[in-house]
């Protein structure tokens, strides 16, 4: 007898129902979109984490892809990747980011029914069809979470005054618990995320973790977080964080949320506690931009900065209807805050957790799918491969050198511990200088540099941002 009642009501007509659909029925090498139900208690009350919606309240799905049956023997691996796309916290950043609170149909349409295969051969990055160092992720079972509700997947909050369901941590759980139906004793899992799919990446890991330990499962997990967005200002905790109600998902891997609520630290008392509660075998990586334009901006917002300017905090709007922003930069002194907190908050999780690595890369890109951006960069790969390997556990040292010029990184001693040099934006323990064949600014050899490397953010990282967001406005707006 089920100890809950369970309905589908939220789910698309294309969608396989998860809790009638296990992992050995789909065929191989397929994306497949997978709802899952709403959960209620017997006498009517909702089961905690239990009504997966998008935040406009659309419908909900997961993505899981099989490996080719050639690549499918042993235990089971699975990647599971969590798509990012902004965040809001009020009427004013909701309305802005209006159209990243339904349901991605285009990028999903377009994956479901296709093969990570074809993928590939198309020339596509998709991380399921990459091999980085000895790790084939076409081993893997590919399980992708869209993200729509703008609370970084944490959210335990239906009902807001500005009519966004903040419930991620809903379609989070109840994805990860038809993970662990389907495959109760994986060998290996890979954990990745970008932006505000990497920023919960310590929550993921955790109930993950906690989950095969209490089972007596002896599982690898490894992951590296694609330009997380985790510095909590305070003016966000106070006027932010709380309409998101992360405290039902904190609870559940037993962290103290009330403690830290109010605290600027607050992402690092997460990482100190899961880390200090993980696997030293099982590696974490965090890979982000010394001046991601994204970031940054969010980071203005999130500390009480308007949007495009002006009293209101919007620009002028087009005859379109769209936002027209100003043209203006983020003062010096934001982006060097910014900064100064990123950077010590990872040198702090690197001194203090020998299995947190941090790889900085020089300029102003932000991810757009885990791992993404950084996987184009030579160098990026042989950092990668440790954070990656099956076997577990990384034992490496920095490669210094005693005077002022660059040396070249070769996998024998990779920069993976040593620690971020920086007390500006501008310096950095890693930087990249050359560019793409394509001519596009960037990748390059891994350097790592003794002496200050000066860099000024440029507007093009932010001004595109502004472009991307002030087109999707106009498109919504017409």
């Amino acid at each position: 007898m089920s100890l809950y009642n369970i309905s589908h009501e939220y789910c698309d007509a294309d969608a396989l129902l998860a809790e009638d659909t296990s992992a050995s029925s789909l065929e191989h090498d397929i994306f497949y979109k997978i709802c899952p139900g709403q959960y209620k208690h017997l006498n009517g009350t909702d089961v905690k984490l239990g009504q997966p919606r998008c935040g406009d309240g659309s419908n909900f799905s997961f993505l899981v892809s099989r490996p080719p049956e050639s690549k499918s023997s042993g235990r089971d691996k699975i990647l599971i990747e969590l798509s990012g796309g902004g965040a809001c916290w009020d009427a004013l950043t909701c309305l802005m980011q209006k159209m990243w609170l339904s349901y991605p149909q285009e990028w999903i349409g377009a994956v479901v029914g296709t093969s990570c295969t074809g993928w590939s051969m198309l020339g596509n990055t998709m991380l399921c069809g990459k091999t980085i160092g000895d790790t084939d992720f076409s081993e893997y079972h590919n399980v992708m979470i869209p993200y729509c509700t703008q609370d970084v997947h944490m959210g335990d909050e239906p009902s807001t005054n500005y009519g966004a369901m903040h419930v991620g941590g809903h379609n989070l759980y109840r994805t990860l618990q038809w993970v662990f139906d389907n495959f109760p004793d994986p060998s290996h899992i890979f954990i990745t995320g970008c932006s505000a799919g990497a920023t919960p990446f310590p929550v993921v890991y955790d109930l993950i973790n906690s989950h095969y330990s209490a089972n007596g499962k002896d599982v690898t997990i490894n992951g590296i977080a694609d330009s997380p967005v985790f510095i909590t200002p305070s003016y966000f905790l106070k006027n932010g964080i709380q309409h998101w109600n992360v405290e039902t998902i904190m609870s559940m891997i037993g962290f103290d949320f009330e403690s830290f609520k109010n605290d600027e630290s607050f992402p690092n008392a997460v990482i100190d506690y899961v880390l200090d509660r993980s696997k030293e075998t099982d590696s974490w990586g965090y890979v982000t931009h010394n001046a991601d334009a994204v970031s940054l901006l969010y980071y203005s917002f999130m500390s009480g900065g308007t949007i495009f300017g002006g009293d209101s905090g919007l620009g002028k709007r087009s005859k379109l209807g769209g936002i027209v922003p100003p043209r203006r930069r983020l003062n010096d002194d934001m982006q060097s805050q910014w900064w100064m907190q990123m950077n010590n908050s990872m040198s702090l999780a690197m001194n203090d957790h020998k299995n947190f690595h941090s790889l900085v890369i020089e300029g102003a890109d932000h991810c757009t799918f885990s791992l993404n951006v950084p996987i184009q960069y030579n160098g990026f790969e042989e950092w990668a491969s440790l954070i990656v390997q099956e076997s577990g556990g990384i034992e490496v040292t920095s490669n210094t050198t005693s005077n002022e010029e660059s040396v070249s990184l070769s996998i024998e001693s990779p920069l993976i511990n040593s620690s971020i040099m920086a007390s500006s934006p501008s310096v950095l323990g890693i930087s990249w200088n050359s560019t793409l064949e394509s001519g596009l600014p960037g990748p390059p050899d891994v350097q790592a540099n003794s002496a200050a490397h000066r860099h000024e953010l440029t507007d093009s990282g932010l001004l595109l941002f502004l472009f991307m967001a002030t087109m999707r406005c106009i498109m919504y707006y017409r």
